[in-house]
């Protein structure tokens, strides 16, 4: 059930307000999954220094810790509702 993010090439720099604009993206999406399920939310992102957010070190980053999380999960015996994976996008 756990999705890694596929290798890619490095993507262009960003600017400060596609930035801050993806942030809200982020923010609009965790709040209507919490609306759809009514459960707590794990919520799972890679803070990279830079203009480039997104490339081949950063997704190594997030799979590493997605699968890291995968194992907690499978531990504690948590009961995992959906799992999703997205990109860095600089279009919200």
């Amino acid at each position: 059930m756990f999705y890694p993010l596929p290798d890619t090439i490095e993507q262009p720099e960003i600017s400060l307000s596609e930035l801050l604009a993806s942030r809200d993206v982020r923010q609009a999406r965790q709040q209507q999954w919490i609306g759809l399920h009514q459960v707590t939310l794990i919520s799972f992102t890679v803070v990279f220094p830079g203009p480039v957010k997104d490339n081949h070190l950063v997704r190594q980053i997030f799979n590493q810790g997605l699968n890291a999380l995968k194992q907690v999960a499978q531990c504690r015996q948590w009961v995992l509702l959906a799992q999703q994976s997205f990109r860095f996008t600089n279009r919200p």
